[in-house]
C-alpha cells in the first residue's frame, strides 16, 4: 500500500496520526510485532513528525528496487 501524506498543515498533520493510529489498532489486532513504513531523506519535517510519535529510524535498511527493462529481464532468468 502506498500513502502519501504532503504538506505541513495541520490537517495534515493530524490526518497522518489518525491513519498511523488506524494502521497502529489493525497491527495490534491482527498479533503483527511491527509496521513499517518509508519516508523520502529530505524529508526531515516528516521524519521528526513521526519519531515525536514514537517511530524511528532503520538507517541499516536501504530501498531496492527493479523495474523496466531490468524488471523484464530478471524475470525472463527463470520460467518457474
Amino acid at each position: 500500500m502506498k500513502i502519501s501524506l504532503c504538506g505541513r498543515h495541520f490537517a495534515a498533520r493530524e490526518s497522518a496520526k489518525r491513519c498511523l493510529h488506524v494502521w497502529r489498532k489493525i497491527a495490534v489486532e491482527e498479533g503483527c510485532g511491527r509496521f513499517e513504513w518509508q519516508v523520502l531523506d529530505w524529508n526531515t519535517p516528516a521524519m521528526e513528525f513521526y519519531k515525536s510519535l514514537g517511530a524511528r529510524v532503520l538507517d541499516e535498511w536501504l530501498t531496492m528496487r527493479v523495474s523496466g527493462e531490468a524488471l523484464k529481464e530478471l524475470a525472463s532468468l527463470h520460467k518457474f
